[in-house]
């Protein structure tokens, strides 16, 4: 059913790309351990790594689908628990082999700090990197919504638009950037 409605959304999407977007590898652990009721241990990049090998798997059957790109979420994990990208070596394979960039997403902590992973086309941050880093991105808060600018260092921002949010209003603000 997924990969009908995302072939649906890339159908109607008239040249707007459609980016999927999945909980990093390293955090499927802790979602299962909660959906099982259980505590969750704390991040290990040979759990990732597998991890990512069942999620490689999941996204071959998008192939085909219109799907332009892939989203890596970290969510709210600090910069201490990230594992370093390359146990998602294989998600990063599927992608390239399709054609479509993987950015990766961390909602609290600073956009990667440790240079260059192969694969990764940009990283998505709370902040900057505290070190040159590649291609970079900051998540907005809030406060983009009332006319704070991300940024300019950054290459690009993510921002979620507010459920409730005035239509006419989130066009005019995304257009007062370009």
């Amino acid at each position: 059913m997924a990969v009908e409605a995302v072939t649906a959304i890339a159908a109607s999407a008239a040249g707007v790309p459609v980016v999927l977007s999945l909980p990093a590898p390293a955090r499927w652990p802790a979602i299962m351990a909660a959906q099982a009721g259980q505590e969750a241990a704390p991040p290990d990049p040979d759990r990732a790594e597998t991890a990512a090998m069942y999620a490689a798997d999941f996204l071959r059957i998008f192939a085909g689908s219109g799907v332009d790109g892939l989203v890596l979420d970290e969510g709210p994990t600090l910069a201490d628990d990230l594992i370093h990208a390359d146990a998602y070596r294989s998600v990063l394979n599927v992608a390239d082999h399709y054609g479509g960039p993987v950015l990766i997403r961390t909602g609290t902590a600073p956009a990667w700090p440790y240079g260059e992973v192969a694969g990764v086309c940009a990283w998505l941050g709370a902040a900057g990197p505290g070190q040159p880093a590649g291609r970079w991105g900051v998540v907005v808060g809030a406060d983009f919504w009332n006319g704070a600018d991300p940024t300019a260092e950054a290459s690009l921002a993510l921002a979620s638009v507010p459920a409730d949010a005035d239509p006419d209003a989130v066009m005019q603000r995304v257009r007062a950037l370009a």
